[in-house]
């Protein structure tokens, strides 16, 4: 392969990657709405709620494990490229110290250790502390901040007097995703700043009221 090809093939490896990160985010974080825990026991809509049921959890697990592979595997065809990028096996793996695109190559690095963590903590779940887990998991909106810079504002092409143009069909898809990701962002936080009163109980919360509420009856009779 040429240099362009190895470089084109980098960018769809991390493009493909990263787009399917945040589709998996999103699905996974949708998992634990309201609206979804509905249609999860929803008699109206079967076929739907069967597949949330069997299928959401997998679709998630399986876009992260793909797309996590797709980035950690991206930075390999340029280690074929070094006669260009000045991308050596050191460089590409320590920060700050690439001889081209010093300060994007770095946060890269950094979103790539990030997501080391990230993934690591879903497969060894069972050796955490529930809120260390969820703490590590948030470690994802790290990657996907490191991550979008790194991809906007590298040179594609590794060229000098590179200007950055938002309607380059690679840079597109970038700002694509990051409008994606703000937007998911905002709609996480203004569920997670709902008050609690405003919340309906789900159906399983219902459930653990009502059991408690025929134990305490006989008890307050006897009184």
């Amino acid at each position: 392969m040429n240099i362009d090809t190895l470089l084109l093939l980098s960018k769809v490896l991390s493009l493909g990657g990263l787009g399917l990160l945040i589709v998996s985010s999103i699905v996974g974080v949708s998992m634990a709405s309201r609206t979804v825990q509905k249609l999860q026991v929803s008699k109206a809509h079967p076929k739907l709620a069967k597949f949330i049921n069997g299928k959401s959890f997998k679709c998630h697990r399986l876009g992260a494990l793909i797309g996590t592979l797709l980035l950690l595997l991206h930075p390999l065809p340029l280690l074929f490229t070094t006669s260009r990028t000045g991308i050596t096996l050191t460089n590409a793996l320590l920060p700050f110290i690439a001889p081209k695109e010093n300060l994007w190559m770095g946060l890269g690095i950094l979103a790539f250790y990030a997501l080391l963590i990230v993934a690591g903590s879903s497969y060894f779940i069972k050796y955490f502390r529930r809120w260390v887990w969820r703490w590590l998991h948030y470690g994802i909106y790290a990657v996907f901040g490191l991550g979008l810079i790194h991809s906007l504002y590298i040179s594609p092409d590794y060229l000098s007097g590179w200007v950055l143009d938002y309607f380059d069909g690679e840079k597109l898809i970038v700002v694509i995703m990051v409008a994606i990701t703000v937007l998911f962002l905002l709609w996480r936080i203004f569920m997670l700043q709902r008050p609690n009163a405003q919340r309906k109980p789900t159906q399983a919360q219902q459930q653990r009221r009502s059991a408690t509420a025929l134990v305490q009856v006989p008890v307050e009779n006897q009184g």
